[in-house]
């Protein structure tokens, strides 16, 4: 990644980091933000396709709040708002309520979270509601 010649060859390395389907090479991947290898930038690059499965999203999840402190260094206070984003890969009212306790702790909300996890809250509702409204029909068609 850092031998990129050009901003676009940089960022298709950079979703290639994130796009491993073995949860061992994506946390691996995950971890060159934090070692300083990689910027705080290169963040969203690197997890945009941890959103493809719930599996990978379990991963994602599993990493950022096993690593919130570090992520927060490393992103830095005019970043660190935008972490609740991460959680909307949940689609259920689990996920729901695992988002909302994590941010309820003290020192998981710094400045500016509370309008980007009120957004991020609000998308996996919608997406626990349509899944709930919308699953059996879809299994009906498919039978």
């Amino acid at each position: 990644v850092v031998a990129a010649k050009t901003p676009l060859v940089r960022g298709v390395y950079l979703r290639a980091l994130g796009g491993f389907s073995n949860p061992e090479l994506l946390t691996m991947s995950y971890e060159l933000l934090l070692d300083g290898t990689l910027r705080a930038q290169d963040m969203w690059s690197i997890i945009g396709g941890s959103y493809d499965t719930d599996a990978d999203h379990r991963n994602l999840w599993t990493w950022v709040t096993g690593n919130y402190d570090r992520i927060i260094e490393v992103l830095g206070d005019k970043r660190a708002h935008s972490i609740p984003w991460t959680a909307t890969g949940f689609c259920s009212e689990e996920g729901y309520k695992e988002t909302e306790e994590f941010f309820a702790k003290p020192g998981h909300a710094p400045p500016g979270t509370e309008r980007n996890l009120s957004q991020a809250l609000e998308s996996i509702d919608r997406c626990a509601r349509l899944k709930k409204s919308m699953t059996p029909g879809v299994d009906a068609y498919f039978k």
